[in-house]
């Protein structure tokens, strides 16, 4: 589970291995990463063709999600997070499925 307050930067690395557990070669791969509430509204949506999601390393299948402060300035609460990654054959592999805790602003004291 990823859990972060409100306005938070968040840097998330995902690894993408094959059936074999060994890392999946991402060369010429599309990946899309979504914000959701538990009944499906989507909230946010990032992926390769922007800035906010790359992939790091293609032959090591390692993929790097960046949101700043504006992208994460969402209302509190429980969501789910889903990235899928499209390989150059057009197959269609979800990489990661979990909850996501957006909490209330930290506030420094």
């Amino acid at each position: 589970m990823v859990s972060i307050f409100k306005r938070e930067t968040l840097n998330l690395t995902v690894r993408v291995t094959g059936g074999a557990g060994n890392p999946k070669n991402l060369t010429d791969a599309y990946a899309r990463w979504t914000l959701v509430r538990p009944f499906g509204k989507v909230i946010l949506e990032k992926d390769t063709d922007d800035d906010s999601l790359n992939i790091q390393n293609e032959t090591e299948g390692i993929l790097r999600l960046e949101l700043d402060e504006e992208q994460t300035d969402i209302k509190p609460g429980e969501y789910k997070h889903v990235m899928r990654v499209t390989d150059d054959n057009g197959d269609t592999q979800v990489v990661l499925f979990e909850e996501f805790e957006v909490k209330e602003t930290h506030e420094q004291i």
